[in-house]
């Protein structure tokens, strides 16, 4: 039998906020074209803040939120954001890579795929500092565009 999450009304509240964030930042870095599902299941490692789980064929993704998301601040909760968004662009890549798992020894794909995750990892995160700033900057500029069309 599946564990049912329920939500506190403060974190339900939060958790649609939340969606409406992924929803924003997805449209802002054109992966519109992806239907994102949110989980009130948590993600799986104690230190992870977000996971996404991209289909692999299909354009839909699974998100899920830790507590600490909810409790980081704002500029942290949406370097998560665009972090996990980002995953939707190398998934493809990854499951390709995966593929070769068949052509190697397991201590072989044990290290190659460690090393893999990794970068991966480390070249997203790096992505993602670059623009959690510049997407402040743009949410700013269509609010002050609709002000002015107003």
């Amino acid at each position: 039998m599946k564990k049912k999450y329920k939500l506190s009304k403060k974190r339900e509240k939060q958790f649609q906020a939340a969606r409406e964030e992924f929803r924003n930042m997805r449209d802002l870095l054109l992966l519109n074209h992806y239907t994102l599902t949110f989980s009130h299941k948590p993600p799986k490692g104690k230190d992870t803040a977000a996971s996404i789980h991209v289909s692999e064929t299909r354009n839909r993704a699974v998100v899920r939120m830790s507590d600490h998301f909810y409790t980081c601040s704002p500029e942290d909760r949406r370097h998560y954001v665009i972090h996990e968004l980002l995953h939707i662009f190398l998934a493809q890549m990854d499951y390709g890579v995966a593929d070769l798992q068949n052509t190697m020894t397991f201590a072989t794909w044990n290290i190659f795929y460690t090393n893999f995750h990794r970068n991966i990892e480390k070249a997203i995160d790096a992505l993602a500092d670059v623009l959690t700033p510049l997407s402040f900057l743009e949410e700013r500029a269509r609010k002050e565009q609709n002000i002015e069309q107003k």
